[in-house]
C-alpha cells in the first residue's frame, strides 16, 4: 500500500526535476549565447529541442543564435556562411509567426525582417575600381549610388525591398 502512494509521488517529483533540469539547461545555453559562444549554445539548444520540440521560446533562441552566427560570419567576411546562417534564422523566425505568445510573434516578425536586412547587406555589387570614403571598395553597404554588376544590383535592391516590406508589416 505504501509503495502505491509513493509511486505517483516519485513520478511527479521526477517530472518536476526534469522540468527544472530543462530550465537550468536552457539558462545555461542562453548564457553561452550571451557570452558569444554561439556554436556551443546551438549545440545545447538542439539537445533541448529533442526534449521540448514545441517550446516556442527555445525555437526563438535557436533562430536568434543562427542570426548571431550570421552576423559573426559576416563580420569575418565569410559571406557564404553568413548567408546560410541568415537563411536558417529567417526560416526559424518565420515558423514562429503563429506563436501562441503575441510578444514572441512580434519579436519573431521583427527579427525575420532584420534578417532580410542583413542578407541584403551581404549582397555585394562592388564596382570594379570604384572606392567609397576611406578607400574601401563600393559595396551594397556603403554605396551612395548603385554601381557594378546589374544582376547583383537587382538582387540587392530586391533584398532591401523585401526587408522594408517586412519591417512595415510588423
Amino acid at each position: 500500500m505504501r509503495s502505491a502512494v509513493l509511486l505517483p509521488f516519485l513520478i511527479v517529483f521526477a517530472g518536476v526535476a526534469q522540468a527544472a533540469s530543462f530550465a537550468e539547461q536552457f539558462a545555461q545555453a542562453n548564457a553561452l549565447a550571451q557570452s558569444g559562444d554561439t556554436e556551443a549554445a546551438l549545440t545545447r539548444y538542439r539537445e533541448l529541442l529533442i526534449e521540448e520540440p514545441d517550446s516556442e521560446a527555445l525555437r526563438y533562441a535557436v533562430a536568434a543564435a543562427h542570426h548571431r552566427a550570421g552576423r559573426n560570419a559576416a563580420a569575418q567576411g565569410a559571406r557564404e556562411s553568413a548567408q546560410s546562417a541568415f537563411e536558417t534564422a529567417k526560416t526559424a523566425f518565420d515558423e514562429l509567426v503563429d506563436a501562441s505568445d503575441a510578444a514572441l510573434r512580434a519579436e519573431a516578425a521583427l527579427a525575420s525582417a532584420d534578417t532580410l536586412v542583413q542578407q541584403a547587406q551581404l549582397t555585394d555589387y562592388e564596382a570594379p575600381g570604384a572606392t567609397a570614403a576611406g578607400g574601401q571598395p563600393v559595396t551594397a553597404a556603403n554605396a551612395a549610388v548603385p554601381m557594378g554588376d546589374p544582376e547583383n544590383y537587382k538582387r540587392a535592391v530586391s533584398g532591401w525591398r523585401k526587408a522594408v516590406a517586412a519591417l512595415e508589416s510588423v
